[in-house]
């Protein structure tokens, strides 16, 4: 499952994955955005994994998805003092 979603999905050029696979369109990702909640269950899973496994490599790819999504979906609640 890994292999397959880094090879199918992992097309975009931050960490976070494509959201839709269409197996019987070309191309298969015709849309590269993302979808959050996707992309959080999948860095959580890869840190359970990583855990349970002993792969180190899981658990950096979570680190990273984890970090793309701050940088990139994540916004300062409005009306709240700056940090």
């Amino acid at each position: 499952m890994f292999t397959w979603t880094e090879t199918n999905l992992a097309l975009r050029s931050d960490a976070l994955l494509a959201w839709r696979w269409l197996p019987d369109a070309l191309p298969h990702v015709p849309d590269r955005n993302n979808a959050s909640d996707g992309d959080l269950f999948y860095a959580w899973t890869l840190a359970r994994a990583a855990r349970l496994f002993s792969v180190p490599d899981y658990a950096a790819r979570a680190r990273a998805i984890a970090a793309d999504l701050v940088a990139s979906c994540v916004v300062p609640m409005p009306g709240a003092p700056p940090r």
